[in-house]
């Protein structure tokens, strides 16, 4: 099969689609050589994947005349110019991994869809976004052949929201990386005492806005009696998102400032020791398409707490805990457990080690060459 891949996610730095579609094209190209993958940047296709999993990506590179010339005339040109490549190219299939195509396809598309957060959880996404996706969303999936839902919960919820046929959806997890997994304590000693972290801490890892419902975890920790806030501090990692202010309103309203630290992005190399470092990982997320940080918590041997919303029950089953997003009593309570007993630390532990053996980039590889082959025939 000729099979060309949109790969605009994997402008730099990478993000959670940009790691799922760096993932799975290293796994497929792995997993089944004899295929020829081509790679759509939006204004250009080529048949070498410039990227690395290091978070370095593909630079972006728009054509020479944007810029120059007016936005409609620009558009206009964009449209002539795809249609010719494409038609000039004949491939078996295109995978769209960024929700929106390009209208110029001539060939069999599938889409991979992450969540529909926009759609059902508007109030936090910023305004353009909500448009762009009320303007689009609907009309593109009429033009899929078949779609690839990363949960059961976004199968669902693409059915009930847009009445697309259940039949050509196909659920199929992702994996996580091979560099998340158990590592010596020296080394994790050795990155703790570099970054200047505290030897205790629970960690939060993601993009900081308000789906996250960071909140919860902060409002939990305040709950928390005295000696274990004494002993422990918060770290969050991740970019800035969407009306993150509130975050850090939150902290100094609950007066936590002197208790948490904010890392910023880390960088990909530095993750695994951020999560073998931590107590506790926790995602206290209100609604996600899957939550690939719980798995990679998880395969380091880190105990995990989440909520029992959307996909998370999907991805946690037995190995980690779980609450109700909005009950700060009920996260101070599972939070002060794992903190405060040995067994339960240690069984949450070997219950998660094993519940990633459920998870991989392979399988996840080809499935997903299985829906190909299905929409080329």
């Amino acid at each position: 099969m000729r099979i060309l891949i949109n790969t605009s996610p994997l402008v730099t730095p990478l993000t959670g689609i940009g790691h799922y579609v760096a993932n799975l094209i290293h796994s497929m190209v792995s997993l089944e050589p004899s295929h020829e993958y081509f790679f759509f940047n939006r204004n250009y296709v080529s048949s070498e994947l410039k990227s690395s999993q290091t978070g370095t990506g593909i630079p972006a590179k728009p054509p020479f005349y944007s810029g120059i010339l007016p936005q409609k005339i620009t558009y206009g040109l964009r449209r002539l110019f795809l249609s010719a490549l494409f038609l000039k190219s004949k491939y078996n299939v295109y995978h769209e991994t960024n929700y929106f195509p390009p209208r110029e396809i001539p060939f069999p598309t599938i889409s991979t869809i992450y969540d529909l957060s926009v759609q059902i959880y508007p109030q936090y996404h910023p305004i353009d976004r909500v448009r762009m996706f009320e303007k689009h969303f609907l009309k593109y999936l009429s033009s899929y052949r078949y779609i690839i839902a990363i949960s059961n919960n976004t199968k669902n919820d693409l059915v009930r929201v847009s009445g697309y046929p259940e039949e050509r959806i196909g659920v199929v997890y992702p994996g996580y990386h091979g560099r998340f997994r158990v590592v010596s304590q020296a080394s994790v000693k050795k990155y703790i005492e570099e970054k200047k972290l505290p030897s205790k801490y629970i960690l939060f890892l993601g993009t900081l806005d308000p789906r996250k419902n960071i909140r919860l975890l902060l409002d939990a920790y305040t709950l928390l009696n005295s000696s274990l806030r004494e002993k422990y501090h918060i770290v969050l990692a991740g970019w800035k998102g969407w009306d993150y202010e509130g975050v850090f309103r939150r902290i100094d309203d609950l007066g936590i400032r002197s208790s948490t630290i904010y890392l910023g992005y880390v960088r990909d190399d530095e993750v695994p020791l951020l999560y073998n470092g931590a107590s506790l990982f926790v995602y206290p997320s209100f609604y996600e398409g899957f939550g690939l940080p719980l798995l990679e918590a998880m395969a380091c041997g880190c105990p995990v707490i989440t909520t029992n919303a959307s996909s998370l029950p999907e991805v946690v089953g037995d190995g980690g805990v779980m609450v109700d997003p909005y009950d700060e009593y009920g996260m101070r309570d599972k939070m002060e457990m794992i903190l405060t007993d040995d067994k339960t630390r240690t069984g949450l532990r070997e219950y998660g080690l094993k519940r990633v053996g459920m998870f991989s980039w392979e399988t996840c590889a080809q499935h997903t060459l299985d829906v190909y082959k299905k929409a080329a025939d």
